[in-house]
């Protein structure tokens, strides 16, 4: 379902890889051996790292955390400028690759900062709790968000936080595994659980990278208690055989969209994206009259959420209801004029109802938010067609297949304008 878990799998891989790469190193150059090799195996470590995902942009600090608490190393060494220059090629990707808004961000121009972050405490500690117990896993959580810093839940999450931190610099010298760990797990949640507003609160796959530092606790903690080995190798050996069954089961339900969807919509009934997910599943599983039934109750129970409207209006259409359709799509504009399947939508409507003029007028709008799209330019050259105008539709139509060399229709109608042309105009 979600190729992002293979990345997240994938750069926490490579960023173990490289910490260990350069715990050795350390180790030898105490000894006064030459291991530049050790050394060179974390750099290219943490390179396959920054391809993977741009939070491996974290490891330097933790590389800082790492020399700061077991090496009383306050200041930058000439090693941590490798780190930071490999850092650099996080944003070079990012103006490299394009990235498309993801319908995650709905709601995002009405959420507050400051109540975002009071609900961060919670979260935090949210992901301690499915950490130890891992039963509330969803794909779509819906997280209460913070209205005052005053409720209950929030001021002891804030309480439990800032007590760990205390813990963190208290026992910096003499339990140095316990406060690289904490400081490990906080580190990797501040990429999305900070300060930065997200309206995805929680997230399982957060706690991917960030479970390493936990885990480094637990390790601490498993040595530390003074009970006999056979009691804690019995005690982690239940637990791990639990965690199977239980990792068995929710691999068992990611094999089919329908189950896992529908497991998020129970967890998360009030929360439209899940539903909508649902709906998709549905209708790709060809259960159109349930994917139906889904989008005209999320169209009803949540009417500013356009997305619904969009998909809603795509049966509309296919039932015969163009003019319900098309008012699905001019609604789902209003409430968000960067979505670019509305237009796609409405200008294919205003097309097949032989409306050119209103065609024309939508990819004029669509065009300013999605100028490389090839249907704008595929719409534009239906329409000159249809008022006989050979040349400027094949202009289009190229337009189109520059932008989506595999678009059929547009090539198409290329060969019909063009066998159209006197063999002079066509040359």
């Amino acid at each position: 379902l979600y190729t992002v878990n293979r990345s997240e799998s994938l750069l926490l891989f490579f960023m173990l890889g490289s910490l260990l790469f350069y715990v050795a190193w350390r180790a030898k150059r105490a000894i006064d051996l030459n291991k530049k090799g050790l050394l060179l195996g974390s750099y290219i470590s943490f390179f396959c790292a920054c391809l993977c995902k741009e939070s491996a942009i974290i490891f330097p600090f933790i590389i800082f955390g790492y020399d700061f608490i077991f090496h009383n190393q306050r200041a930058p060494q000439r090693q941590h400028i490798g780190y930071v220059l490999l850092a650099l090629v996080i944003p070079i990707l990012f103006l490299i690759v394009s990235h498309n808004p993801h319908e995650g961000t709905w709601g995002m121009d009405t959420l507050a900062w400051l109540p975002f972050v009071w609900t961060q405490f919670k979260v935090i500690v949210f992901y301690m709790g499915l950490f130890i117990y891992p039963l509330n896993l969803n794909l779509d959580h819906d997280f209460a968000l913070t209205t005052h810093f005053f409720e209950w839940q929030t001021l002891f999450s804030s309480v439990f936080i800032l007590g760990l931190l205390c813990l963190i610099w208290g026992v910096r010298k003499k339990e140095k595994i316990l406060c690289f760990g904490l400081f490990w797990f906080f580190l990797a949640l501040s990429i999305r659980n900070s300060i930065i507003p997200n309206v995805d609160f929680v997230a399982d796959r957060a706690l991917y990278v960030a479970s390493i530092g936990l885990l480094i606790g637990l390790g601490w903690f498993i040595q530390k208690i003074s009970l006999k080995p056979v009691f804690v190798l019995s005690a982690l050996t239940f637990y791990i055989v639990y965690l199977g069954i239980l990792t068995t089961q929710r691999a068992q339900m990611y094999q089919e969209d329908i189950q896992i969807w529908k497991d998020s919509v129970q967890k998360s009934p009030f929360k439209p994206r899940p539903r909508s997910h649902l709906a998709f599943a549905y209708e790709k599983a060809g259960y159109v009259e349930k994917a139906k039934e889904e989008y005209e109750f999320l169209a009803r129970a949540y009417p500013p959420y356009a997305n619904a409207k969009i998909n809603l209006s795509r049966f509309y259409f296919k039932e015969g209801k163009v003019n319900e359709a098309i008012v699905l799509c001019l609604d789902a504009i209003k409430l968000n004029p960067s979505d670019s399947s509305a237009y796609h939508n409405l200008a294919f409507y205003y097309l097949n109802q032989r409306k050119f003029q209103k065609a024309w007028d939508i990819t004029l709008s669509w065009i300013k938010i999605a100028p490389e799209d090839a249907f704008i330019y595929f719409v534009r050259g239906m329409i000159h067609v249809a008022h006989k105008r050979c040349e400027a539709a094949i202009e289009d139509f190229k337009k189109a297949l520059v932008y989506n060399p595999s678009h059929q229709p547009s090539r198409f109608y290329l060969r019909q304008c063009l066998s159209q042309l006197r063999p002079a105009e066509v040359k």
